[in-house]
């Protein structure tokens, strides 16, 4: 089966899974509709989008919160569920994005890892300026792939406040895979 072939097939079971709409979602219990989140965030063929999550029904951003919070659900879906909290730019997906930042079980694990860079990229496509000072503090992060991963939400955070940080950062930064990052950020910020 080719690539598109895939995708079609998926957003139709996706959808014939999740119903004909939101108002069918909405009556759904919470667990048909968790079950249905999971199984979306499952596949990988599927793009995130707001409009794919708000099908599903009601507090989605609850949902959401909860499969990134509970162990028991695969690590890929769990790191999905924060890529969806991206997209809800709220109080509640943004005291919990910043909550995994410091979060000692996220920390010196692989799976951990995944969790941390994601919730810093929701951050800065989701908030814009808003946690900018809080991601700089991780510049100087020991884990490369924090260190990436701010560089990228600064980028995405369209905050031109970020950007004489990141040139000073450019400077310094040893690691290639984040020099690149730090650059495709101050590029971005510079609009080219």
């Amino acid at each position: 089966m080719t690539q598109p072939a895939v995708k079609s097939l998926v957003l139709v079971l996706t959808f014939a899974l999740m119903g004909t709409g939101a108002a069918q979602a909405a009556n759904r219990s919470r667990p048909e509709r968790r079950a249905s989140l999971v199984w979306l965030l499952a596949s990988y063929h599927t793009e995130l989008r707001r409009d794919t999550l708000d099908e599903l029904g009601p507090d989605t951003v609850e949902l959401l919160i909860d499969i990134a919070n509970t162990p028991r659900d695969a690590p890929r879906v769990r790191v999905r569920a924060l890529a969806g909290l991206g997209l809800y730019p709220t109080e509640d997906s943004y005291s919990f994005l910043t909550s995994l930042l410091n979060e000692r079980n996220l920390i010196g694990n692989p799976d951990g890892l995944q969790m941390r860079r994601q919730a810093i990229r929701s951050l800065g496509r989701a908030f814009g300026e808003r946690p900018i000072d809080e991601l700089m503090t991780f510049k100087n992060d020991e884990q490369a792939g924090i260190r990436q991963a701010v560089a990228q939400a600064l980028g995405d955070s369209r905050c031109q406040r970020a950007l004489p940080v990141l040139e000073l950062w450019l400077t310094s930064e040893q690691d290639l895979f984040v020099r690149d990052a730090v650059d495709k950020a101050v590029n971005q910020l510079r609009g080219r």
